[in-house]
């Protein structure tokens, strides 16, 4: 199967920095519904599917959220699931994960749109940032490193 590995970041309000942002232990519940409807949670110690690096000894967390059919896997390295080290400011345990994967996304409860520079990385081609808004909707933002990089079927400004 084609396997991918997807970091997942939540941003509170007022936060814009990278060391704020990865050190988040906890989304809101609307962050919670979302992450529920990407996938399932996965014991990382007893899964045996692809796990995108994460380590099954629970130093990354003990779960991750995974979803799989029958020619793709997918592990999302959700940085809330993963430790946060009050000693690290940081957290380069979360970011040498999120760090690494070429696509991110990002719910965003910010009022002041997510700058894709905020966590830094040369592997990170897109980020597809989720606001949600006061009327249960949506608004979405894609940002791509290069004009090659084409999927969808999301598109800036939906």
């Amino acid at each position: 199967r084609a396997v991918h590995k997807i970091g997942l970041i939540y941003v509170r309000e007022g936060q814009e920095l990278q060391g704020d942002i990865l050190a988040n232990s906890a989304g809101s519940a609307l962050y919670s519904d979302f992450v529920a409807g990407l996938g399932w949670r996965v014991d990382l110690a007893t899964h045996r599917g692809y796990v995108g690096g994460l380590d099954r000894a629970g130093s990354c967390g003990r779960t991750a959220v995974y979803w799989a059919d029958a020619r793709t896997e997918v592990v999302f390295h959700e940085v809330v699931a993963m430790p946060t080290r009050p000693d690290d400011p940081q957290q380069i345990q979360k970011k040498r994960h999120v760090g690494n994967d070429f696509v991110h996304i990002i719910w965003s409860e910010n009022v002041r749109d997510y700058n894709p520079l905020t966590i830094t990385s040369q592997f990170n081609e897109a980020h597809i940032v989720i606001y949600p808004l006061a009327c249960g909707l949506y608004r979405v933002q894609v940002h791509r490193n290069t004009s090659n990089l084409v999927f969808g079927p999301l598109q800036h400004g939906m």
